[in-house]
């Protein structure tokens, strides 16, 4: 039951399911307040730099 279209050789494969399952473990422990946490800080950082590349057109 390969549903990857690349097709990777079963040991890549294997090692890429399991970090995804390691990941999703991983979210479930984390609840949702480490996604909150997560999008602000990815916010913060598109917004600095939104910031950075305005002040830096006008000098």
């Amino acid at each position: 039951m390969n549903m990857d279209p690349n097709h990777l050789n079963s040991s890549e494969g294997e090692a890429a399911k399991q970090r995804a399952d390691e990941l999703a473990r991983q979210a479930q422990r984390g609840s949702w307040l480490s996604g909150v946490f997560t999008t602000i800080i990815i916010a913060a950082v598109v917004i600095g730099i939104l910031f950075w590349i305005a002040y830096a057109r006008t000098s």
